[in-house]
């Protein structure tokens, strides 16, 4: 949205700043046929401003359907588990997550998280997922929760003591980085 404001208002600005410049020549001038050149050369300059607007338009609205639609990602999470990690004197439980690339291009680096909920939609815990994940198109691959990303918790933790379907995991999306250094975000 901020992407068409600044653009609006830049097309604005310079078509006020068109107008305000040839209205104080008007001002002074007779209704000869200089007045209509002028005319004519406005209505010229306002058609290619739309010219380049509706180019802006569509170059935007392509990157949208590139997107498939706003707000919304390809790559999507297949399933979340608990993997027991032994620890010198104590049993701390791992967070993996699958995650699927339904894009038709490699991902080389995701930015995104998950959050998991209660019933009542109440936050039991965020995770980061890694971010230099590489995923091949139309496969999956499971981030693993290790000590070192800090996705590891006590047997004493909220999410252990609810059973898997009293919990909802939700993955929001910001960016994804494919292996041809393409950028969409979210």
């Amino acid at each position: 949205m901020n992407f068409f404001k600044q653009k609006y208002g830049t097309l604005l600005m310079i078509v006020w700043a068109v107008l305000n410049t040839h209205a104080q020549s008007w001002a002074a001038e007779n209704e000869t046929g200089i007045l209509t050149q002028r005319v004519e050369q406005l209505e010229k300059e306002v058609a290619e401003l739309k010219q380049v607007l509706s180019q802006l338009i569509a170059t935007k609205s392509t990157v949208a359907n590139t997107n498939i639609g706003q707000n919304t990602t390809l790559l999507t999470m297949k399933r979340w588990f608990y993997r027991e990690e032994n620890l010198k004197f104590t049993v701390q439980y791992a967070i993996d997550v699958e995650l699927f690339n339904g894009f038709d291009k490699s991902i080389k680096e995701i930015d995104a998280r998950v959050k998991f909920k209660n019933l009542f939609g109440g936050l039991l815990y965020t995770m980061t997922i890694s971010s230099n994940l590489p995923i091949a198109p139309g496969s999956s691959m499971i981030d693993k929760g290790t000590l070192e990303n800090g996705r590891l918790l006590g047997s004493g933790h909220q999410m252990r003591r609810l059973k898997n379907d009293e919990i909802t995991a939700e993955l929001t999306v910001r960016r994804i980085v494919f292996e041809d250094n393409s950028v969409v975000s979210f």
